[in-house]
């Protein structure tokens, strides 16, 4: 069977990858490749990821979230969403990730759609052990910075350069949501 399903996606701006049954990517549109350069993403280009899951690119702590939801999609031929966040250091952006199975194939177009982004306009330091050297938390979804005093909070440094030590987690807020 050919790839008359590329067409669909070649054009789109959605960044957009194809699964097969195993999870591993087959396509990426260019939207894609030009996603992860903008983003300083280069071994997330295309050409870094064809042949691989698409799970091996989750943080630990959301991989279950996500193996659920494609099987959902892949297993029972039906369309799942799901949201998240995808920040810099310059920008909040909310995407939905939409998995959806191609008709006659064993494949499911995971489609990014961008729902909405705005510029940061907080600037803070002093996350809990940033400047002692211990470990820190950082939520795996929203990249918040859990401080000294319980608050999850915004650190656009942290995005650019995590301190070392940093250790993966969801904030309260997240953990409601997986």
């Amino acid at each position: 069977m050919g790839r008359e399903w590329e067409s669909r996606f070649e054009h789109s701006g959605n960044v957009t990858c194809v699964v097969d049954a195993a999870a591993k990517i087959v396509y990426c549109n260019p939207a894609w490749d030009t996603f992860a350069r903008q983003n300083g993403g280069e071994r997330s280009t295309s050409q870094h990821v064809l042949g691989k899951s698409f799970l091996d690119h989750i943080p630990a702590v959301l991989k279950p979230h996500y193996e659920r939801l494609f099987k959902e999609a892949a297993g029972e031929r039906k369309m799942v969403s799901s949201g998240y966040d995808c920040n810099t250091p310059k920008l909040f952006r909310r995407y939905r990730v939409m998995m959806m199975p191609l008709a006659g194939t064993d494949l499911t177009a995971l489609v990014h759609a961008l729902q909405f982004e705005y510029p940061v306009t907080e600037s803070v330091s002093g996350a809990a052990g940033a400047e002692s050297g211990a470990s820190v938390s950082m939520c795996a979804q929203c990249r918040r910075v859990e401080f000294e005093s319980g608050e999850w909070r915004w650190v656009p440094d942290f995005v650019r350069l995590a301190p070392s030590g940093i250790s993966q987690g969801l904030c309260p807020a997240c953990e409601k949501l997986y």
